[in-house]
C-alpha cells in the first residue's frame, strides 16, 4: 500500500509576481499544496485575484510602509518567512523574489528554499544576471534552480538548462 505524502508549498515572490502567476494558470493543481504566499516590492491585483477563495494566506506588503531600507529589508523578509512557514508548517518553499534571505530562516529550512535564477551558475550571479551574460559575450544562456544557502546564488544546483 502506497503512502500519501502531504507536502505544504509556499512562495516568495517580488512585484508583478509574473512567474507565479504563470505556474498557477498553467498549472492550477498546484494550488492544492500551496499554503502560503508572500509578495513584496508592489500591490498584485491578479495574483490577489487568483489566490481569492482558496485556502492560501497571502501577505503583500511594500518596504517603504515599513521604513525598510538596504540590508534591514531582508533581514525583515527573512523573519516573517521563519515565522509564517513555522506557522503553516511548511515543507518546502519556491522563491520568485528579489531580496535575499538570510539568518535562522536559512538554517531551519536548509535545502528547503528552492531559488529559480535566470542564468547558469555559478556564472553571472546575482541581479541583472541576464545582462551580464550579455555583455560578457557567452555563448551560454540559461537558467538555474539552486537551494538557497547563505551566499547569492551559490547553493547546491538542483537543475540547470542552458541554451
Amino acid at each position: 500500500m502506497s503512502k500519501i505524502i502531504d507536502i505544504k508549498f509556499a512562495f516568495y515572490v517580488s512585484g508583478n509576481a509574473t512567474r507565479l502567476i504563470k505556474i498557477i494558470e498553467q498549472y492550477p493543481a498546484i494550488l492544492e499544496r500551496t499554503f502560503l504566499v508572500v509578495n513584496d516590492e508592489a500591490p498584485n491585483l491578479k495574483l490577489g485575484k487568483l489566490l481569492l477563495g482558496e485556502k492560501i494566506e497571502y501577505h503583500e506588503f511594500q518596504y517603504k510602509e515599513k521604513d525598510l531600507k538596504g540590508q534591514s529589508k531582508n533581514i525583515y523578509l527573512s523573519e516573517l518567512l521563519l515565522k509564517k512557514f513555522k506557522e503553516k508548517n511548511i515543507d518546502y518553499s519556491f522563491c520568485f523574489g528579489g531580496k535575499i534571505l538570510c539568518g535562522q530562516l536559512l538554517t531551519v529550512y536548509k535545502n528547503k528554499i528552492i531559488n529559480f535564477h535566470p542564468a547558469v551558475l555559478p556564472m553571472f550571479p546575482g541581479v541583472k544576471s541576464i545582462d551580464q551574460a550579455l555583455n560578457a559575450n557567452t555563448f551560454l544562456l540559461g537558467n538555474t534552480a539552486h537551494f538557497i544557502d547563505e551566499g547569492v546564488d551559490t547553493g547546491p544546483v538542483i537543475m540547470q538548462s542552458v541554451i
